[in-house]
């Protein structure tokens, strides 16, 4: 019989690709993430955004972004990101994300759904991405307003999530929490819980990539950043869905924490079962497994031990500069085409426009295997270390440097988790 014998496929739980990928990639380099910023150009103004510009200009034309994703797809990258600015700014942003899909890319899509109209929504349901996270800047108009300075913008939010949930898109809300608006968080929660959607609270403000530390000013105090993970360890009580006679259980382990994996959500018909062939996971460093029905059973996959590993910082500390994924198995494109560590550390802005992808990650894992701290960093013998969020992103836009001495900020933070964590 004529024709090629279909190749063998085996299915693998979406937690224990996405960690067995990770954890081999941190003792051989090869990559598994990139984020990818599409555009610079936003129609929000948020007080506290590390983008110093919102104009697109000079960006990537659509093809070659496509040839990037190419050479992405080439060298075994499994998971791509795309955000902005905000990427529906860009009238070719679909071609896009249809290009990286058709290359078996696992999507995750960023955006402040303002721009979400039915038509965006339908296409986006038709796509299918494994995930699309929103930006929350606070649950009412005035909170939400002051933090972007566009009127009407809470609205336009609102909206826009409310399509994506009616065709049942995969969605993680992204609470944003600044000093104008963390007062509203009880509220956002609402806001996710009361969709029967997942959330995740942030509470890290960067200074802009410019070197302006004008974003810090909207920064949560430790005290407060405390609070805040304090609370994401326990669900909130809903007085609302009490009334309605739900169960609070029901939301038991909906916020996931900063810094982990969303799982896939329980909602049927959203990703069903994905098989991926076992020579690509092979050459990627997972060993396939058969576990049927995990794509489908998000709902219990953050308790027990994979909660556990779910709540890993994505930034550790084992005696070298570079503790995180930078490098090892993520990197970051911008909208002009240079390849950076992540979008943080804009460097070493490798230019794709002018060399290739694979040159590019060479130079990447090269520097950071050879990076070694200076005798000012304190990190790798701080007893602080498994509750500090500091990481390299945070040090090189404060002062551009990777091995900067301990940050006050974050060591308070982290000893007020020490602290909690023997008291309890």
């Amino acid at each position: 019989m004529g024709g090629r014998r279909g190749v063998a496929m085996n299915e693998i739980s979406f937690e224990r690709l996405v960690f067995g990928v990770d954890d081999e990639a941190r003792a051989a380099p090869h990559l598994v993430q990139a984020m990818v910023e599409l555009t610079y150009g936003c129609n929000l103004r948020c007080v506290h955004c590390y983008n110093p510009t919102h104009d697109a200009q000079d960006e990537l034309r659509t093809e070659a972004v496509l040839r990037i994703l190419d050479e992405l797809a080439h060298e075994g990258c499994l998971r791509v990101g795309f955000t902005g600015g905000e990427l529906f700014v860009r009238r070719d942003t679909f071609d896009i994300l249809r290009h990286a899909k058709r290359l078996g890319m696992i999507l995750t899509i960023l955006t402040n759904a303002t721009m979400i109209t039915s038509k965006i929504a339908d296409r986006l349901a038709a796509l299918d991405p494994h995930q699309v996270d929103v930006s929350v800047y606070g649950a009412s108009a005035e909170t939400y307003e002051t933090v972007t300075r566009v009127p009407g913008s809470f609205l336009r939010f609102l909206s826009g999530l409310d399509r994506l949930v009616e065709r049942h898109v995969r969605v993680l809300l992204k609470l944003v929490l600044l000093t104008v608006n963390v007062h509203e968080r009880r509220q956002m929660q609402e806001l996710a819980m009361s969709r029967n959607l997942r959330y995740q609270m942030a509470t890290d403000v960067h200074p802009r990539v410019d070197g302006s530390i004008e974003p810090l000013a909207y920064r949560l105090s430790p005290a407060q950043a405390f609070e805040v993970w304090r609370e994401s360890a326990e669900p909130i009580p809903s007085a609302s869905l009490t009334a309605r006679g739900e169960s609070l259980a029901a939301f038991d382990g909906r916020c996931i924490p900063a810094g982990g994996v969303a799982p896939p959500s329980n909602t049927p018909g959203i990703l069903g079962r994905r098989a991926l062939p076992a020579g690509r996971l092979a050459r990627l460093g997972a060993t396939p497994d058969v576990h049927h029905g995990l794509l489908t059973s998000g709902g219990s996959q953050m308790r027990g031990a994979s909660r556990a590993k779910a709540e890993e910082p994505s930034c550790g500390f084992d005696g070298r500069v570079f503790h995180c994924r930078c490098g090892k198995s993520n990197v970051a494109v911008t909208p002009h085409g240079r390849l950076n560590l992540c979008l943080s550390v804009y460097h070493p802005r490798y230019d794709l426009t002018r060399g290739s992808l694979k040159d590019g990650w060479k130079q990447l894992v090269d520097l950071v295997a050879s990076a070694r701290p200076g005798p000012a960093y304190e990190c790798n013998r701080c007893s602080l270390t498994e509750h500090c969020s500091r990481g390299v992103g945070d040090s090189w836009l404060a002062t551009g440097q990777f091995d900067n001495p301990c940050m006050p900020h974050y060591r308070e933070l982290a000893e007020r988790k020490a602290s909690f964590l023997r008291e309890r």
